[in-house]
């Protein structure tokens, strides 16, 4: 049984491996551009499996890069056809036997196709489907059929184009660069480029090295052709800068199957190097601006706008407003010219603006939007409606992000005093500082209790800040000095601010020994101690409704807070 089953394995092995052993294939080809040959092989068609009397290939290959010109030394006697259907993309050949009845065995070259190459690029030398052999009697000889491929030997030179970042909505320039060994007498230039048209739009071609060039494009396609008297670029040199417009993504530029570099009409061994275009980082922003207004007076509300880097060429704008507490009465145009704004009604204005020309804008405010401020007051809303567009000279949209604004505000309001013993800070101005950038948004001047108040703020996040022109001379004496050499290190919050007197943002011996030696020196303080007068907390809050907030101040030096402010 073991015998047998052995045997059985044999058969299917070999028996299956006798069936599929005569092949037919297309040998691979590493060659220079030019006029080349492709063998074609055909193997182990002997004996039983031989007496080939008929034979029908369909080849395909990349005909952007392989041009047929010919079949060559054919190894079987006979009738010979070879044609390139160009509806079918296909070389179709066939070969009868002669005299007709006889047929041949053959193992080994069966012909040579011979090609025009214009290198570049690799491709596929494929069987089609439908290919057969028969013998004599026509009957088929099975047979596998193996594919080839044309790959270009070693280049010459190099033809590239770039890696480009650019903003949306932009014109970009593309160079076409060359330079090679091989390159010192190039007197023809083919080039294809396929391009994504939902990112880039074809838009010239300005010449640099070379000059009479042609440029067509088409779904994509840039075909760009040159002839002239020879040019020497062993040297890198510009040929040409495409121009396209940039819609945005990853665009890519790349060399197509066709191009050519050529010397006397021979094609050269070129290497392409593709290009892309990809997007800068883009922030271009357009926002209302949150104003606190006075109920029952007119009100003025910019528009800004910021990081709009292009040529504009259109912007689009639908403002909604709370109509219950606003009344529009008109604009003021902060930049550009030739606005169209409606007031419509329901709370909604349409802002226009085109220029054939284009212009740009700077940041700041763009167009400032005048409304009569109910006495009612109240916080109104002003937002950016859906449909905004802002777009190039291209007329290419920008990607914008539109932050809402409004009229009105909370309060915000409290007492600053003498840190630990309460006791008022006289002349003390507050300021009311955003976190977001620590620019100052509001400032008042505490009244004789220290108290204070803003008005009009808007949502938001802010922190308190302070200073005073009170004298602070006399705050400090030895006792502080002694106080920061012994438990300095334990200082926290304000005390600590005013004990590190020389801002190193450490409280430790030296502290205490610039604060010893102003003191001996009639409380006139040293060079090393660079700290202000006076430190203050600067707690953060949130604006969401009316915020009630105290903070404190103290002198620098003055960490037992025994200091008794005077004017």
């Amino acid at each position: 049984m073991n015998k047998k089953i052995f045997y059985l394995i044999i058969f299917l092995l070999f028996g299956t491996y006798a069936v599929n052993a005569q092949t037919v294939q297309i040998e691979d080809a590493v060659t220079a551009p030019g006029e080349i040959s492709v063998q074609v092989d055909m193997l182990d068609f002997t004996g039983d499996d031989g007496d080939v009397a008929a034979i029908t290939m369909y080849i395909e290959y990349d005909s952007d890069l392989l041009s047929f010109v010919e079949i060559s030394d054919t190894q079987l006697t006979g009738s010979w056809l070879a044609n390139y259907n160009a509806d079918d993309d296909q070389l179709v050949i066939t070969y009868q036997a002669t005299p007709l009845g006889t047929g041949y065995d053959i193992d080994g070259k069966l012909l040579d196709l011979v090609f025009d190459y214009v290198g570049g690029f690799s491709t596929d030398v494929t069987f089609g489907t439908g290919c057969e052999v028969a013998n004599s009697s026509l009957a088929s000889i099975s047979a596998t059929w193996v594919d080839g491929s044309v790959t270009q030997s070693a280049a010459v030179g190099t033809v590239s184009m770039d890696s480009l970042t650019e903003l949306i909505g932009t014109t970009v320039s593309m160079p076409v660069a060359i330079q090679g060994s091989g390159f010192g007498s190039v007197d023809a230039i083919t080039f294809k480029v396929n391009y994504d048209t939902d990112e880039l739009s074809y838009a010239g071609i300005v010449e640099d090295a070379i000059t009479g060039v042609t440029a067509n494009a088409a779904g994509g396609m840039l075909t760009i052709e040159w002839t002239g008297t020879a040019i020497d670029f062993t040297s890198s040199d510009t040929l040409v800068w495409i121009k396209f417009v940039y819609y945005g993504g990853e665009a890519d530029a790349a060399f197509y199957p066709g191009c050519e570099i050529s010397s006397g009409l021979a094609p050269l061994a070129t290497d392409y190097e593709d290009g892309f275009v990809e997007q800068a980082p883009q922030s271009a922003q357009l926002e209302i601006e949150s104003v606190g207004g006075t109920p029952g007076a007119s009100v003025g509300v910019p528009i800004e706008v910021y990081d709009i880097g292009q040529t504009l060429g259109s912007i689009s704008l639908h403002v909604g407003y709370d109509n219950t507490k606003l009344t529009y009465t008109g604009y003021t145009a902060n930049q550009l010219s030739g606005w169209v704004v409606t007031g419509l009604s329901g709370g909604v204005i349409n802002i226009e603006w085109s220029s054939g020309t284009g212009s740009t804008v700077s940041d700041g405010d763009l167009i400032t939007l005048n409304f009569n401020y109910a006495a009612s007051g109240g916080i109104a809303n002003i937002v950016f409606n859906p449909g905004n567009e802002v777009k190039t000279i291209n007329l290419v949209n920008i990607p914008v992000t539109y932050v809402d604004g409004l009229v009105g505000g909370y309060k915000v309001s409290g007492n600053v005093a003498y840190y630990s013993s309460g006791l008022v800070i006289p002349n003390t101005t507050v300021y009311l500082k955003k976190q977001s950038d620590n620019s100052i948004y509001k400032t008042e001047s505490a009244d004789a209790s220290g108290d204070f108040e803003f008005t009009g703020v808007v949502p938001g996040d802010y922190y308190l800040d302070a200073s005073t022109t009170a004298d602070a001379q006399f705050s400090y004496d030895q006792t502080d000095a002694f106080l920061i050499y012994g438990i300095g290190g334990t200082f926290t919050g304000l005390v600590e601010t005013a004990a590190d007197v020389n801002e190193d943002l450490v409280v430790d011996q030296t502290d205490a020994f610039i604060v010893y030696g102003s003191w001996l020196n009639g409380n006139v303080k040293v060079v090393s101690w660079t700290a202000p007068d006076w430190v203050f907390e600067n707690p953060n809050f949130t604006v969401s409704s009316n915020v009630t907030q105290d903070f404190s101040g103290l002198c620098s030096g003055d960490v037992n807070a025994d200091y008794v402010p005077i004017p």
